[in-house]
């Protein structure tokens, strides 16, 4: 499609998909045209939607991301890229790149302090959203009463009832009181200024722009395109009620815009909860669930007293049965028994001993490999397992009859697919989407707790700062075979999120000369990794294989800022030749 258009590329990388079916994509452009390197394809099927307006607003909008090309009837636009970080991750992301640049032995002493108190940013979202509302945008729609109020009563027919299952004949009284607080907040939101409003503005939808500059960047605003004319009230409260963090009304000055955000994040938070649970039930999305519960706790705090049985309801039975049904929904690593061992490769680094013999069958100690990680699983209480075979897999199968009559599921490949291609081929019969999976390279040797991990994911889920991600891998120091290692982390705890580090690496050429050397990365990837079952779903398409599930699968992701890391620091060993499975053997005597 980038090609049709004019734009052929060398890479395409999965970004995000919004809760509207586009699918966006960035696209490592094969010829600089216009000087241009990367861009961004967004695609929404024409049977679904049309980008029409999104390219009409785009030429009245200037902070928005410039459209290079498009054509409706492919569904397609290549928009101008805006940016690695949306707002709230873009301060701590830059800082810690910027400290990673800093130290290089190339940045002198008074350029240091740049990166440690970078100029303050001249745009900032209040400001945006101000100069968004003053655009004068023809022909632009007023959003109706009657549509405000369809929103919000999403909240009780859908959110409270298909998803959480309330009953209606026992909930008459709750049901009356939700009615009432809706339509206090219509005639609140009628005495609002009307202006452009987006009705998503908030911090995921405006990204951070360091390409012209790294210490003044720009802030662009995407994803627009329901642009019409309603209460400033609404887009206040989606810079301030934030879905992942706690709202408190004191973070706000003004009184008056208090009440504004008071009454339009009652009417935005109600409306969300509801297309959200929609969206779930109607494509079986799990697009945010994770905030649903925090969504619900600010809708709760923002309810005004006098609706007190309401909030109480709410904050007790409601709360309660929303984290059960969510957990049950996106997977909840404490129960998640799903677990694949990759054992389908040649093993070609290992030669002469795998001319005859499996990789996975080699042995550390007095068990085969195969048996070490199986072993691990089934103590861990992963009770359904897949294995993938391929080179000499007969002899796996075999082995696996002898010592493990059940729990076992043999994927056949008559070619290796590669630990990607393994993982989208068996994901298409096995993998449930709405549940983790734990991935595990056979040729490893460690003692990591797979328990341990399991819970550490659980907690990692349940953190504001890492409760979006899709992939949660084990991450180990350089082993000496692979020093330059594969990526860094924000910062140093046991759970943390990644950062590839790859855009920085272009500053560093670009502010500071030509490079030394190579960059050397912190972190391995051990070959151990908690994948969502979600990922999947873009890969069920024809794809070419071989290919790894570094590069196709966690490094977009890693893209996406969807990846957390397990940083561990004990025994592993990636048992890939001869004289590391020798390794391995002598590993395990000096095991604690």
């Amino acid at each position: 499609m980038a090609k049709q258009l004019g734009y052929p590329c060398t890479d395409v990388i999965p970004l995000t998909q919004d809760a509207s079916a586009r699918k966006y994509f960035k696209l490592q452009l094969k010829t600089h045209k216009e000087g241009l390197e990367i861009a961004i394809l967004c695609y929404l099927d024409p049977k679904v939607g049309s980008h029409k307006e999104f390219v009409r607003l785009s030429r009245y909008i200037p902070f928005g991301p410039k459209i290079y090309a498009y054509d409706l009837e492919l569904g397609v636009t290549i928009q101008s890229y805006v940016g690695k970080y949306n707002y709230l991750d873009a301060h701590s992301g830059w800082m810690y790149d910027a400290s990673c640049i800093h130290s290089d032995s190339s940045v002198h002493e008074e350029e240091s302090s740049l990166f440690y108190y970078p100029k303050p940013w001249h745009l900032r979202p209040k400001q945006l959203l101000n100069d968004f509302k003053k655009i004068k945008i023809p022909n632009l729609k007023k959003i109706t009463q009657r549509k405000l109020l369809d929103q919000m009563e999403m909240f009780q027919k859908i959110f409270l009832v298909k998803f959480l299952g309330l009953k209606k004949n026992e909930s008459k009284q709750i049901i009356n009181e939700i009615k009432a607080l809706q339509k206090e907040t219509l005639k609140e939101l009628k005495e609002q200024e009307w202006v452009n409003c987006h009705t998503d503005f908030e911090f995921r939808n405006i990204m951070v722009d360091f390409d012209f500059d790294p210490y003044e960047p720009h802030l662009r605003l995407i994803d627009f395109q329901d642009t019409c004319i309603g209460p400033e009230g609404i887009d206040l409260a989606g810079l301030n009620v934030i879905h992942y963090k706690s709202f408190k009304f004191h973070h706000l000055s003004a009184k008056s815009d208090l009440e504004k955000v008071r009454w339009g994040g009652i009417q935005r938070n109600m409306r969300i909860l509801g297309t959200l649970a929609n969206l779930y039930l109607e494509q079986k999305r799990p697009f945010r669930l994770t905030d649903l519960p925090q969504i619900l706790e600010n809708l709760i705090y923002l309810i005004p007293k006098k609706y007190i049985k309401l909030k109480t309801f709410l904050k007790t039975d409601i709360y309660q049965d929303l984290e059960t049904e969510v957990f049950k929904v996106i997977g909840n690593p404490l129960t998640s028994n799903q677990a694949m061992i990759l054992a389908a490769g040649y093993g070609k680094r290992m030669m002469p001993l795998t001319k005859k013999t499996p990789k996975p069958l080699l042995k550390v100690g007095d068990e085969t490999l195969l048996d070490i990680h199986l072993n691990k699983l089934l103590d861990a209480r992963f009770d359904d397992i897949f294995i993938n075979v391929s080179y000499l897999g007969d002899k796996i199968k075999k082995y696996l009859k002898k010592d493990y009559a059940n729990n076992i599921t043999i994927i056949e490949e008559k070619k290796p697919l590669g630990t990607g291609g393994a993982l989208i081929n068996a994901s298409k019969k096995h993998f449930q989407n709405d549940d983790w999976i734990l991935v595990i390279n056979s040729d490893i040797y460690s003692n990591l707790d797979l328990t341990y991990l399991r819970n550490s994911l659980f907690s990692c889920i349940r953190s504001p700062q890492t409760k979006q991600i899709k992939a949660f891998i084990v991450a180990v120091p350089n082993p000496p075979h692979h020093e330059n290692g594969d990526f860094d982390v924000e910062y140093e705890s046991e759970i943390v999120r990644i950062d590839s580090m790859e855009v920085w690496k272009e500053w560093d050429k670009h502010y500071f000369g030509k490079l030394e050397g190579t960059i050397r990365f912190e972190f391995t990837f051990s070959g151990i990794s908690f994948i969502h079952g979600s990922v999947f779903d873009d890969f069920k398409v024809n794809i070419k294989s071989p290919f790894d599930s570094w590069s196709k699968i966690i490094k977009p992701l890693i893209q996406q800022r969807k990846v957390a890391a397990f940083c561990y620091g004990g025994k592993w060993i990636d048992v890939g030749t001869p004289n590391r499975l020798k390794l391995a053997n002598e590993m395990l005597h000096h095991i604690d």
